[in-house]
């Protein structure tokens, strides 16, 4: 009957809180299954993470290695070129030992090769300093558009970030709304607890059915508390995780360390290159030095030979004294003039044996004079002095024909040295232009290499901007819908509880009129309600039990590394998580609250509405007394009205039955939007944390990008003081044959002058 309404709305309404509370551990679990899913997630991205870390050491590995290679072979070069130094310094100090002597052809073929070879050489240096200048110009371009990349880099990052944080904004005001509603709906909630206890304090019975509602919030405030205590080792094992994580980042820092001390190993090993290159061209310096040691002593050695000159004038002019005394033996004074003249050209032109030159004119002079005095005393000694005299121009022509020999052999030396540096320049060269064109490929292949890493850092960035925006769209359209859901579902729930409040007041209206005929369907009522709390109390024990059973065995299910991994994962969610747990935690209280004022109330209702009761259940007796005799006379009257009655409390019933049913429907769509909601939140909230992952991806492939460009500006740098190096060894070698030019022309200058001694001579000996 309709009396019995009241008590099941009120039992299906705490049944329906029931539900919800274990709807929303329902969607706790289904967080930690998220969160699960999040850990796997995670440690794919790990497992990338390594990958890549793998990829990049082997790459700085290899690059060591290949750096350690170049200064090997850096080391060697300079090796061999000290080596060529200490050869040319030997062959120098030959060739200074001796006077040079070629012919005029192989001179002027000497000076041709030594014009087409510095013209090719001037040559290979203009193309390598145009290679060179294109290189820098290369060079620059790659880092102007770096520092673009650079600049673009952190405007995009700068406007990932504002869009990060008005999406955390929203997710808070969202978060901020739905706590709104909850306590909205806990208040309806609340309202409508009030409504069925002020109802049911009519009721003797509902005491029984208040002591079950508080059994069933003591088992649910137990159920809170395991959460509290789950969630409280979770934390714990957060906390684990982040230990383990500041673990790995010293690992990653003594990493970075390492990586560092190794990097000024390498700048100290080139540094010790760059000193052993400075020796060589100390060296070199002290060469030229004893180059120019060398030149000034051919200096003195000309001061000798002019002071050589000037004896044999002297003693030409002693000659023509004597030739003034001695007239009468003028033809013989005439030979020893002509072979005198010739014994002065003769020692002008001797550079290196000058001092016995000057030796044996004066010997020649003390002939001279013996046989000046000899012919004066006696002209019979005149054909031994003609003999001695042709002795003494034989013995010369012999000496002179030794010198003509050894500057000869000293001028061949020179050639094969000349030779010798010509094939070494060549070889310089050669080498040279190789290690420029090496070291083009290499910057061409450099430049090609930091083109496509920024070029897919470019993709990289438009493929994280397109899907951001279709992430971003696709969370505004899906905030609408839920939006209007809700908005649709709160409506809808407002007109349904509008109903059933009116329907409940007629109700009540319609129970005050018939109350009289209704106290034995009451009792009946009660009984039914009390067996039916007591079948929903075995129910809710079971599904309790169940329930446990079933998270038991998902906690047995999880391993230690795969929980401290879901936690790690939860610990964007912990303020989430805290605020759903104060909320729940104040919502509990405020209900424990208003339970408690309405249980004194009800007492109090109680105790009054008793006394009542028993006041007018003496009334109601006489009444009742009066009734029936006056129901036995309206009996027969009154049958066809009793009837009508009862089918129209049959048809309030059905009513209300549809009612509760439409109620139940709204309440079970309104939790399903609400659940959608939440999922809907929970992934947007993953899109966001794989928005700054991908975030933190981008700041690490710029920061490498950045070390690439710093380590190729460097290598190039190096590189270009390498070819600096090489042109100066290069400009060496051309100031050598600059020099060995000029004692080609001394040695050709000797050359002639011996030849025209030699022909003075033959004259000066056909006419003796």
């Amino acid at each position: 009957g309709p009396l019995f309404c009241f008590p099941q709305e009120t039992l299906k309404e705490k049944e329906a809180h029931i539900e919800q509370l274990l709807k929303e551990r329902d969607l706790e679990r289904a967080e930690i299954t998220r969160a699960a899913s999040q850990a796997d997630h995670a440690e794919h991205a790990l497992a990338v993470l390594k990958t890549e870390y793998q990829h990049y050491r082997t790459e700085a590995d290899e690059k060591v290695q290949r750096l350690e290679t170049e200064a090997g072979d850096l080391r060697q070069q300079l090796e061999d070129l000290q080596f060529r130094l200490e050869e040319e310094a030997i062959a120098r100090a030959d060739s200074a030992a001796a006077a040079p002597a070629a012919t005029p052809e192989q001179v002027k073929e000497l000076e041709k090769q030594l014009a087409e070879e510095r013209e090719r050489s001037e040559d290979k240096l203009f193309e390598a300093e145009e290679a060179l200048t294109k290189l820098k110009d290369e060079l620059e371009r790659n880092k102007t558009e770096s520092r673009e990349s650079h600049d673009q880099l952190v405007a995009r990052e700068a406007v990932l970030q504002g869009q990060l944080l008005e999406l955390r904004e929203q997710l808070q005001v969202l978060s901020s709304e739905q706590g709104g509603q909850v306590q909205d709906l806990l208040a309806q909630i609340q309202t409508k607890d009030a409504n069925a206890l002020e109802l049911q304090s009519q009721l003797v019975a509902e005491k029984a059915a208040v002591e079950e509602a508080k059994t069933a919030l003591e088992s649910e405030r137990s159920a809170l508390e395991g959460l509290r205590s789950q969630l409280a080792s979770e934390q714990a094992a957060r906390s684990e995780l982040a230990s383990q994580l500041s673990t790995k980042e010293k690992a990653a820092e003594d990493l970075k360390n390492q990586l560092a001390s190794a990097a000024d190993e390498l700048k100290s090993r080139q540094a010790t290159g760059d000193a052993t290159v400075e020796d060589l061209r100390a060296q070199l310096v002290a060469a030229q030095t004893a180059v120019g040691q060398h030149e000034s002593a051919a200096e003195e050695l000309r001061s000798q030979l002019a002071a050589q000159q000037a004896a044999a004038e002297a003693l030409e002019t002693q000659l023509a004294a004597e030739k003034s005394t001695a007239c009468d033996i003028s033809g013989q004074l005439t030979a020893e003039k002509s072979a005198v003249e010739a014994l002065r050209g003769q020692l002008a032109a001797q550079v290196a044996a000058a001092q016995d030159l000057q030796r044996e004119a004066e010997e020649q002079k003390a002939a001279a004079g013996q046989a000046a005095a000899a012919l004066q005393a006696s002209l019979g000694d005149r054909d031994a002095e003609v003999a001695r005299l042709n002795a003494l121009v034989e013995q010369l022509n012999s000496s002179q024909d030794a010198q003509v020999g050894g500057l000869s052999k000293q001028l061949q030396q020179q050639s094969e040295q000349v030779t010798g540096l010509t094939e070494q320049l060549r070889q310089a060269e050669a080498a040279r232009a190789a290690e420029v064109a090496a070291l083009e490929s290499r910057l061409k292949e450099q430049a090609e290499q930091a083109v496509k890493e920024v070029a897919a850092v470019k993709d990289k960035l438009q493929a994280a901007e397109r899907t951001r925006a279709e992430e971003v769209a696709a969370l505004e359209a899906r905030l609408q819908q839920l939006d209007a859901a809700k908005a649709e579902g709160t409506a809808a729930l407002e007109d349904k509880l509008q109903q059933l409040e009116k329907a409940r007041a007629e109700e009540v209206a319609a129970l005050g009129a018939q109350l009289q005929q209704l106290e034995q369907a009451k009792s009946e009522e009660v009984a039914a309600l009390e067996a039916k709390l007591q079948q929903l109390d075995v129910e809710k024990t079971d599904g309790v039990a169940a329930l446990e059973a079933k998270l038991q065995q998902l906690a047995e299910s999880k391993d230690k590394a795969r929980a401290e991994e879901v936690a790690a994962l939860e610990a964007k969610l912990q303020q989430v998580v805290e605020s759903k747990d104060k909320s729940r935690t104040e919502a509990v209280a405020a209900l424990e609250g208003k339970l408690q004022e309405l249980e004194e109330s009800k007492a109090a209702a109680v105790a009054a509405l008793e006394e009542k009761l028993q006041q007018q259940a003496k009334g109601r007796a006489e009444e009742v007394a009066a009734l029936e005799q006056r129901l036995q006379n309206l009996t027969a009257s009154k049958g066809d009205e009793v009837s009508t009655l009862t089918d129209q409390l049959r048809a309030l019933e059905r009513g209300k039955a549809d009612l509760e049913k439409e109620a139940e429907r709204q309440a079970a769509l309104l939790e399903e939007t609400k659940r959608q909601g939440e999922e809907r939140l929970a992934a947007r909230d993953e899109k966001i944390a794989e928005l700054e992952s991908r975030c933190r991806d981008i700041e690490r492939a710029r920061t490498q990008v950045e070390d690439e460009a710093t380590k190729k500006a460097a290598e190039v740098g190096r590189l270009q003081e390498d070819l600096a190096a090489e042109r100066q060894k290069s400009e060496g070698l051309h100031t050598r044959v600059s020099e060995l030019e000029l004692k080609h022309g001394d040695v050709e200058r000797q050359l002639a002058a011996s030849q025209e001694k030699c022909s003075q001579l033959s004259q000066a000996k056909a006419k003796l």
